[in-house]
C-alpha cells in the first residue's frame, strides 16, 4: 500500500564543498543527473582557457584600435 520514500528527509539539504566544488547529494545526482566532479573540473579548465584566449584577443583589439586612431590623427594633420 505504501510507496518507498526515495526523497531526502529535508527539502533543504546543506551541500558541502570540497576544494571549491559543491558535492551534491546522491539523490540529486541520481534523479536530476548532476555533473560529476571530473565533468565540473573539465568545464572549469575549458572556461579558464577560453577566458585567457578572450583576454588575449581583447588586448590585441585594443592595441589595433589605438594604432588605427593614431594613423587617423596623423592623416588629419597632413591635410
Amino acid at each position: 500500500l505504501y510507496e518507498e520514500n526515495d526523497k531526502p528527509s529535508s527539502a533543504v539539504d546543506i551541500f558541502p564543498v570540497v576544494s571549491n566544488v559543491p558535492v551534491y547529494p546522491r539523490f540529486v545526482q541520481q534523479k536530476l543527473g548532476g555533473p560529476s566532479i571530473s565533468d565540473y573540473e573539465k568545464l572549469k579548465a575549458e572556461k579558464l582557457d577560453l577566458q585567457l584566449k578572450y583576454n588575449e584577443l581583447l588586448d590585441t583589439h585594443k592595441e589595433t584600435c589605438r594604432q588605427v586612431s593614431h594613423v587617423q590623427c596623423w592623416q588629419c594633420t597632413l591635410l
